[in-house]
């Protein structure tokens, strides 16, 4: 009689559980290259980032690591420019950050012992300005800065600046909005990444099919920044304005712009009007790239051995015994009579999901390492959803 497709199927299985070190091996492999990879993801997939959110927001309510950063907000520092149709009549105007204003403050800098500049304002086709030529030629002689570009947008910056530029475009979801910073943009630089390279080292990022490499070390090319509760206020230490208002500083008091930049990275923006939403709340556009460039700081987006060792280990151990007979999930569902292999398929995901997200938030308090959680429950629940099927009893 010929054995039932049933059969073969269980068979099957038993030869491949009594492999299971080699399996297990195999697996926990698969599943790191599948975590590098998803990690790496354009666009966020679920768990990647939620519960470390949560962490955030209860534990970095203090004071932001800011003394190396000096913040000029031009907010209110607007000109008003004609806006016409495609048959070139003028139907309104629109406002654009001042020009001209920037151009002074840029000039009286240049010898003030800054760090570094980034200029975050847009330069979009259709609000050019009879100021633009003069802020260019002032860009062309300030050394040491970076202005932002935009993939989505036509800039009409002059192709002689444009190696000055970088780019400041970020991945979000609709519920959270903004989640991770890519590092490489379409292959171009990233704001964040061009501070960090020029201001440390001069780090270089490269790709190869989808590995990243930091000056040769594998990296991750999306980076998960931490905020901060005062990112989302004006107030900073001892109560003070963070946001330095550049017109009225310039009329009232530029000696402080002065002794603000000297041995600072300063930071140009609107602080008060180009606002992106985080798990924080919202924060302005400028503290996206910045919060990005202190994580980078720390290495954040440098593949951790580390993290791989301690996760390849417990993966191992939880695949070993579910590869045998030990299935800690069907023993829990036996007991409490749940007789569903849909049930217990969801309630194994949910029991690993638990599990997981505590050594996903202990690894991130202590390395400031993520990983994704999902993908390994996802595997653990598939695997006791094969022995309960498989229905092999195999005697070690």
């Amino acid at each position: 009689m010929k054995p039932s497709r049933g059969k073969n199927i269980t068979n099957f299985f038993k030869y491949l559980r009594s492999l299971r070190l080699w399996m297990a091996l195999l697996i926990v492999v698969a599943m790191q290259v599948a975590d590098y990879f998803i990690t790496n993801f354009s666009y966020p997939l679920l768990d990647a980032v939620d519960s470390i959110m949560i962490y955030d927001f209860f534990n970095k309510n203090g004071d932001a690591p800011d003394s190396e950063i000096f913040y000029a907000n031009v907010g209110y520092d607007k000109k008003l420019i004609p806006v016409k149709d495609e048959f070139d009549d003028e139907i309104g105007k629109t406002a654009i950050t001042d020009r001209k204003l920037l151009a002074e403050y840029l000039d009286l800098i240049r010898d003030a012992g800054y760090k570094y500049i980034f200029l975050d304002i847009r330069f979009e086709e259709g609000t050019e300005s009879e100021d633009d030529s003069l802020l260019f030629s002032t860009l062309a002689k300030t050394e040491r800065l970076a202005f932002s570009l935009h993939n989505d947008l036509i800039s009409f910056v002059p192709d002689s600046l444009l190696h000055k530029g970088a780019y400041s475009d970020y991945r979000g979801n609709f519920r959270d909005g903004f989640i991770r910073y890519e590092l490489l943009q379409n292959n171009h630089e990233s704001s964040a990444w061009r501070l960090y390279s020029e201001l440390d080292g001069g780090h270089e990022m490269t790709s190869r099919g989808i590995s990243y490499f930091d000056n040769g070390n594998l990296a991750y090319n999306m980076v998960f920044p931490s905020f901060y509760r005062n990112d989302t206020e004006h107030e900073g230490e001892m109560g003070r304005e963070k946001y330095h208002y550049l017109g009225f500083e310039l009329n009232t008091d530029s000696k402080a712009l002065l002794e603000g930049a000297k041995d600072r990275i300063v930071v140009i923006g609107d602080f008060e009007n180009d606002k992106h939403q985080t798990y924080m709340g919202e924060v302005p556009g400028p503290l996206l790239t910045i919060r990005t460039y202190q994580a980078l700081k720390k290495g954040v987006h440098r593949f951790s051995w580390i993290c791989f060792g301690i996760t390849s280990a417990v993966y191992f151990c939880i695949l070993y015994l579910l590869l045998g007979k030990y299935d800690i999930n069907n023993k829990i569902c036996k007991a409490l009579k749940i007789k569903s292999k849909g049930l217990v398929f969801v309630i194994s995901f949910i029991g690993w999901g638990f599990l997981l997200a505590s050594v996903k938030l202990t690894l991130y308090a202590i390395f400031d390492i993520v990983f994704v959680a999902w993908l390994p429950a996802l595997v653990f629940s598939t695997v006791s959803y094969i022995n309960q099927y498989s229905k092999i009893e195999i005697n070690d």
